[in-house]
């Protein structure tokens, strides 16, 4: 067989799926093709190869270019692969394997746009907690200094750069933060929330310190 890149077609993707379509891998063949793949443990694949295996997968070459999945298929793949179903349900990570995990992430540094992406993401996907004192405490600074914040009992939390704030007057553009006891230790951070959010706003920042009150 001549040697080169190979690219198939849409045509040859759409005969390959149709062939291939209600067919299922009897054990036996799965074991065949485990035994196939373990000739590949410990080595690595030359530049060469990577750089061929590279090019297949882009552009036109990738059989899923400029498409997406709808609802119900991303519903499909993600109940495939939960609780008994998910390859690693019930297993524990090896000390071994955690220690390989965090040399690999170890001085990885994420630039400040995409701190900002992961923040939003989190916000969109987990609801903050709330304190409820500290809701109390900042209805009644903004009662006797003339403010009206939206707080979580009150319209819900102000969401900005992918903060969730503790209270805000959108009138008069004031941000108002409760910091619990456990902000003593990660001041840092806070400073630089803080920082983030005045230069988002322009706003004046107000905190109120639980070891103060």
């Amino acid at each position: 067989m001549p040697k080169g890149i190979y690219i198939r077609t849409e045509e040859m993707n759409r005969s390959m799926s149709l062939a291939t379509k209600g067919h299922r891998v009897s054990e036996e063949t799965k074991k065949k093709m485990s035994l196939n793949h373990i000739g590949m443990s410990g080595k690595c694949h030359s530049k060469e190869t990577k750089r061929k295996m590279s090019v297949i997968r882009k552009g036109k070459s990738n059989g899923r270019q400029g498409k997406s999945y709808s609802e119900e298929t991303k519903k499909k793949m993600s109940f495939a692969h939960q609780g008994k179903n998910n390859h690693n349900f019930g297993k524990r990570l090896s000390e071994k394997t955690k220690k390989k995990m965090s040399l690999v992430h170890r001085g990885i540094h994420h630039s400040e746009e995409t701190k900002q992406k992961l923040r939003e993401i989190r916000l969109g996907k987990v609801t903050p907690g709330f304190n409820t004192i500290a809701c109390q405490i900042i209805n009644e600074y903004g009662k006797k200094y003339g403010y009206h914040f939206q707080h979580a009992l009150n319209g819900g939390e102000f969401r900005v750069i992918g903060y969730a704030l503790d209270g805000y007057d959108k009138k008069k553009n004031v941000v108002i933060e409760y910091y619990e006891n456990r902000h003593r230790s990660r001041w840092r951070k806070d400073l630089v929330r803080q920082r983030r959010i005045m230069k988002h706003l322009g706003c004046k920042f107000i905190i109120l310190k639980e070891w103060e009150i």
